[in-house]
């Protein structure tokens, strides 16, 4: 049986102290951008 990708998923840990997370969510009539910032 093959083996099915999970791309949800991270196959390396994220040092929660250091990484910066963007997320941009494009619409039709709108764009929405945010973002995460260590130590904010």
């Amino acid at each position: 049986m093959s083996k099915v990708e999970d791309l949800s998923r991270s196959i390396t840990v994220l040092d929660q102290a250091r990484t910066v997370r963007i997320v941009i969510e494009m619409g039709q009539t709108s764009w929405l951008v945010a973002g995460m910032l260590p130590g904010i």
